[in-house]
């Protein structure tokens, strides 16, 4: 999400999003700097909290991304 800009190690709003349209690599290292700083969204994915993991990567305002990432989940671990 753009208000986690600075927790993913960027200073300004606009160097975030041009690295987001960039590729996911960039996408990726965002994610693990903001992993990094998040300590509650961590323990969350670690623990599979599916709804901390979407309250601490989205905020409050969610919707049902938590139930997105259980089915996800959910349906790579069948796969293996």
């Amino acid at each position: 999400m753009g208000f986690n800009y600075e927790s993913c190690g960027y200073k300004d709003l606009s160097s975030f999003l041009k690295d987001m349209k960039a590729n996911a690599g960039k996408q990726f290292n965002a994610f693990l700097q903001l992993c990094k700083k998040n300590s509650a969204l961590l323990s969350a994915m670690v623990n599979k909290e599916f709804y901390n993991m979407a309250y601490n990567y989205n905020g409050s305002d969610f919707g049902d991304y938590d139930v997105k990432i259980r089915r996800t989940y959910g349906s790579q671990k069948k796969g293996r």
